[in-house]
C-alpha cells in the first residue's frame, strides 16, 4: 500500500512540472509568433492567436480533437477489411503517422526552444533546467498525433484484449521512437554552429517542404494510404510476413501477442537506451554548440555573388521562408488545395485544367504574405536606392513560385495518366500564375503610392483583384466551352501572355 506522504510528494511533482511546462508551452508559442511577420504587427490578432495556440490544455486538445475525427475513419476502414492480415496491415501502416508527426514536432519544435532561448525565463527561478523539460516541451505537440491511432486500437480491444494492448503498445513505441529521432536529428545538426552554404541545405529544405507537406494534408494521405493497402493487402501481407522485424511491419504483429510482445520488448530496450544517451548529447549541444565548416574542399576563400536586384529580392524571400516553417507552410497552400487530386483523383484535361486556374488564384490570396516577409526590415529597404518596380517583381516571382509548382505537378500528373493530349497543360502551369500574378501585383504597386511599402490587403482589395483576374479566367473558360482541338488552346496561351505583358507594363 502506497504511503499517503509518498503519493502527496509525487502529485506535488506532478503538478509542479505541470505548471513549468505550461508556462515554457506559452513562451514557446509567443516568440513563435512574435516571428511570424503576418501575426506580429496585429496586436489583436497576436493576443488572440496566443489566448489559443499558448494554452497548453486548449492547443493540444483541439489538435486531438481533430486526430481522433482522422482516427475514427480509420477504424472504419480497418472493421470493412476482410481478413486478420488486412487489418494488421493496416495497423501497421497507421502506426506511420504519430511516428512522422513525432520526428517532425520534435525536430522543429527543438530548434524554436533552443534558438529563441524559451529556457532563459527560468534561469532568476530556483528550478533545475534539464534536458528532460526540453524532452517533454517538444514530445507535447507530437501527443495529438498518437490520438490518430486511438480508434484503431480501441477498435482492436473491441476484438481481443491482448492483442489491443500490443496495439497500444506499438502505438506508443511509434510516438516514442518518431520522439526520439528528432531529438537524435537535432542534437546532431542543430546545436552546431554551421559556417559555409553546406552541402545538404537544399536537401534539407526539400525534406522540410515534404514533411510540412504530409502534415497539412494528413487527412489526404490517411484516406489515401488506407485505400492503397486495402487495395494491395496481399502484398504487403507478404512483405509484412517477410520483414515483420522492421518497424512499421512489426506493427502487423498484434493479432500474434507472444510474437509481437518479443519483437516489441527489443525496441523498448534500444530506443530507451537511444534516448537518455540523446538527451545527455543534446544538454551538452545547447551548452557548449560546436562550430562545423561546410566549406567546399578546395574552396580558398568567400565567394561574392552579383545578382540582379529583383533576383536578390526573390533570394531574400526564399531563405527567410525556409527558416520559418510557419511562413513556409502559408506559402504551400496551393499543393493543399490540390491534394484530394493527387490521392485518388481523376486527371482528365478540363478538370486538370480548372485545378491550375484555382491553384493559380492563390497567387492573390498571398499577396499580403509575401509583402509583409519584409518585416522589421522595411524600413531598411525603403532606405535603400531601390526602385518601386524591381521592388514589386521580386516579390511577383516570390508570389508565384508556388502556384507554378503545384499547376507544374497537376499538368505532369495529367500528361503521366492521359498521354500527350495533356501536354499542353505545362505551359499553362507557368502561364496562368504567372497572369493572375502579374495583375494582383499591378493592382498592388498602385496601393503603394510613389514609394516601396506595405499596403492594407483588405477584402475589398483582394475582391477586386479577383474581379480584374476573373476576366482573362472567364475568356479562357469560354474559349475552351466554344472551341476545340490545339485553337483553344493557342487562344488560352495569347490571353495569358497578353495578360501578363499588360499587368508587368502596368506596375510602375
Amino acid at each position: 500500500m502506497t504511503n499517503p506522504s509518498v503519493r502527496g510528494v509525487n502529485m506535488g511533482r506532478i503538478r509542479s512540472t505541470y505548471r513549468v511546462l505550461n508556462m515554457l508551452y506559452r513562451e514557446l508559442h509567443y516568440r513563435i509568433l512574435k516571428t511570424n511577420v503576418l501575426i506580429a504587427e496585429d496586436e489583436e490578432k497576436m493576443r488572440r492567436q496566443l489566448r489559443h495556440s499558448g494554452n497548453l490544455l486548449t492547443s493540444v486538445g483541439l489538435q486531438s480533437l481533430t486526430y481522433l475525427f482522422l482516427g475514427s475513419m480509420m477504424a472504419l476502414s480497418m472493421a470493412m477489411a476482410k481478413g486478420i492480415e488486412t487489418k494488421a496491415v493496416l495497423f501497421s501502416s497507421y502506426c506511420m503517422f504519430p511516428f512522422i508527426l513525432a520526428i517532425y514536432t520534435s525536430t522543429m519544435n527543438s530548434s524554436y526552444v533552443v534558438s529563441m532561448g524559451v529556457f532563459e525565463p527560468l534561469k532568476p527561478l530556483p528550478i533545475r533546467t534539464t534536458p528532460v523539460y526540453l524532452s517533454l516541451l517538444t514530445l507535447i505537440d507530437g501527443v495529438p498525433g498518437f490520438m490518430m491511432i486511438l480508434f484503431p486500437v480501441m477498435y482492436v480491444f473491441t476484438e481481443s484484449i491482448p492483442s489491443g494492448l500490443l496495439a497500444l503498445g506499438w502505438g506508443l513505441m511509434a510516438l516514442f521512437m518518431g520522439h526520439t529521432l528528432g531529438l537524435l536529428v537535432y542534437s546532431y545538426f542543430g546545436t552546431s554552429v554551421r559556417v559555409g552554404g553546406g552541402k545538404l541545405g537544399f536537401l534539407k529544405n526539400m525534406g522540410k517542404v515534404i514533411v510540412i507537406m504530409v502534415v497539412m494534408g494528413v487527412f489526404y494521405v490517411a484516406r489515401g494510404v488506407s485505400g492503397y493497402v486495402s487495395r494491395h493487402a496481399a502484398t504487403f501481407a507478404s512483405l509484412t510476413a517477410k520483414y515483420f522485424v522492421a518497424f512499421p511491419f512489426s506493427a502487423s504483429t498484434i493479432y500474434t501477442p507472444l510474437k509481437s510482445l518479443v519483437v516489441l520488448a527489443p525496441y523498448v530496450v534500444v530506443f530507451s537506451i537511444l534516448y537518455f544517451r540523446t538527451i545527455k548529447r543534446l544538454y551538452k549541444g545547447i551548452e557548449e554548440p560546436s562550430m562545423i565548416s561546410e566549406r567546399e574542399e578546395g574552396e580558398k576563400g568567400g565567394r561574392f555573388h552579383t545578382l540582379p536586384t529583383w533576383l536578390a529580392i526573390y533570394s531574400k524571400d526564399m531563405k527567410t521562408l525556409f527558416r520559418r516553417s510557419q511562413l513556409l507552410a502559408a506559402f504551400l497552400l496551393p499543393f493543399y488545395f490540390i491534394m484530394p487530386q493527387l490521392f485518388g483523383g481523376s486527371f482528365g484535361v478540363e478538370r486538370s485544367l480548372a485545378l491550375i486556374l484555382m491553384s493559380s488564384a492563390f497567387s492573390i490570396l498571398l499577396v499580403g504574405a509575401s509583402l509583409k516577409l519584409e518585416g522589421k526590415g522595411m524600413e531598411l529597404m525603403q532606405s535603400l536606392p531601390l526602385r518601386k518596380r524591381t521592388y514589386v517583381m521580386g516579390k511577383l516571382v516570390t508570389l508565384v513560385t508556388f502556384p507554378i509548382l503545384s499547376g507544374l505537378t497537376v499538368a505532369l500528373l495529367a500528361t503521366y495518366y492521359n498521354g500527350l493530349q495533356s501536354l499542353p497543360l505545362v505551359p499553362c502551369a507557368f502561364l496562368l500564375p504567372l497572369m493572375s500574378a502579374a495583375v494582383a501585383m499591378a493592382y498592388t504597386s498602385r496601393m503603394m503610392g510613389e514609394d516601396i511599402s506595405i499596403p492594407e490587403m483588405n477584402v475589398i482589395a483582394l475582391l477586386v483583384m479577383f474581379l480584374l483576374v476573373s476576366i482573362p479566367y472567364a475568356t479562357i473558360g469560354i474559349s475552351f466551352a466554344l472551341l476545340n482541338g490545339y485553337v483553344r488552346w493557342a487562344v488560352c496561351y495569347s490571353i495569358s501572355v497578353a495578360t501578363i505583358v499588360l499587368g508587368l507594363l502596368t506596375i510602375g
